[in-house]
This record gives structure tokens, sequence and C-alpha cells, in this order.
């Protein structure tokens, strides 16, 4: 984005509530028929959000997210920040293009071999293993989530793999 056009970015409005309180917000217009604005701030200490209460914090909020786009981000990518763990940016199937994006770099890099980003495209089409991520927020994975998705991998054996692990275990039983 050009350094004017960020300039020009978002603008600063108050709200006033039905009880009659005045809060800020910066609005970024529409994009796909829905509003994009900023409401609130994440909070450090127990991220729960903190209120734009006066034109004042709401303006220095609006300089902050012009100085992350001028360093590279989109707006959605900043917004997703201040939208927290139901932003549509963070969900796993919205992410993943990115990843593997990042992982044919590597490749063409010659960090990874070819066989490594198959393999991860492959997990991401319809039906692999990225399947137990879809419509979850990578900012509300869990502990549980991950021992959740390993039970479910556990279960997605292939019949070959069944078939190599049997023959592992029981070695004398092989046909010849």
């Amino acid at each position: 984005m050009l350094w004017g056009a960020v300039a020009n970015l978002g603008t600063v409005r108050p709200k006033t509530l039905p009880n009659g309180l005045v809060r800020w917000l910066i609005d970024f217009g529409r994009r796909g028929g829905k509003h994009r604005r900023v409401y609130s701030v994440p909070s450090a200490a127990d991220k729960r959000p903190i209120a734009l209460a006066n034109q004042e914090t709401a303006q220095q909020v609006l300089e902050a997210i012009r100085a992350e786009i001028r360093n590279g981000r989109t707006l959605d990518q900043v917004l997703a920040t201040y939208q927290g763990r139901n932003a549509p940016e963070d969900l796993v199937e919205n992410r993943l293009t990115a990843y593997l994006q990042h992982w044919e770099a590597i490749v063409e890099g010659g960090k990874r071999s070819p066989g490594s980003i198959r393999e991860l495209r492959r997990y991401a089409s319809a039906g692999g293993h990225f399947d137990f991520w879809r419509e979850k927020s990578v900012r509300s994975i869990t502990y549980a989530d991950i021992e959740d998705f390993h039970l479910w991998l556990a279960n997605r054996v292939s019949p070959t793999s069944a078939a190599q692990k049997e023959m592992k275990a029981n070695p004398g039983d092989q046909r010849r």
C-alpha cells in the first residue's frame, strides 16, 4: 500500500451507546458486505478487550494500525489482532495457504525435499489431515485440541499402514 494511502486509511468516529455513553471506533469501510471496524484493543494482562473510551486513544490506535501497515502487514492481518479469537483471518484454513507458500519457499531454497511439500498439500486437500482443524481459530487451539487431533489421526490409519503395523507386531505370522 502506498504511503499516502496509508495516511488516509481509517476514520475515528464516536458511537453513542443505548445508555448514552459515548465510545469511539475506528472505521475502515466495508469489505464483502461487512463493516471493518475496531471498537477495542486487547488487554495484554487478561486478553479482555478495552473499549476505546476517548478520541485521543482511538486516534493513537489508528496510528499504530497505520504503522503496522507501513511495515508490510495487510489491513486484514492487523485487524485480526483486534478482532480476537473469532477473526476469520485466524481460521486454520485461511492461514494454511500462507503456510504452504512459506513451505514452498523453503523447498525451493533447498532446505527441505520436494516430497515434503507434496505431503503437506495432500494433508491440506479435502479429506486430508488438516480437515480436523477446519473452522477452528489458530488463537483458540488448546493442548486438549492437540490431544484430540492425535486420537483423530490414529483412527485415520490407512489399510496399508495397518497391515504394515500388523506385520511388525507379528513377524512370525507373515505369509510367503
